[in-house]
């Protein structure tokens, strides 16, 4: 049986880096290359095309593509950093719930311990008056 990698392992390898919105409104997102610009032709390693509206290209306003290509971009090479900090957030919880089970046997003891010095500081004050101690409760 053969086993099955979760997606981001399947997916083209990261970093990846976004393009400027090219004329026609289309902002390449893919691998990185040397000097941070992302690759341009499908035989290396385009991964995604974000596009803009079509009033944006006839306004010439590229924002909403460059902010889109940067907020994937900016997701996926956050990816696994991000995984590994879920990760160590459940790790953490996994050893605070056994550390608060832990206190509340302890509690459980000490307030033992502490019935009993009671009785015992009960008895102590009670042979000090040189009285006995009433037993009827």
């Amino acid at each position: 049986m053969s086993e099955t990698k979760p997606v981001s392992a399947r997916a083209t390898p990261r970093p990846w880096a976004a393009q400027e919105p090219d004329e026609d409104g289309i902002a390449i997102i893919g691998l990185r290359t040397n000097n941070g610009v992302p690759y341009d032709s499908p035989t290396n390693g385009i991964v995604a095309l974000v596009v803009m509206w079509p009033t944006e290209v006839d306004a010439n306003d590229t924002e909403r593509a460059k902010a889109n290509a940067a907020f994937i971009v900016e997701a996926v090479n956050s990816h696994e950093a991000l995984n590994n900090e879920v990760e160590g957030l459940r790790l953490w919880q996994r050893a605070n719930l056994e550390v608060r089970d832990m206190d509340r046997a302890e509690i459980a003891n000490l307030k033992a311990e502490l019935a009993s010095c009671r009785e015992c500081r009960a008895n102590l004050d009670c042979l000090s008056r040189g009285q006995p101690k009433d037993t009827s409760k």
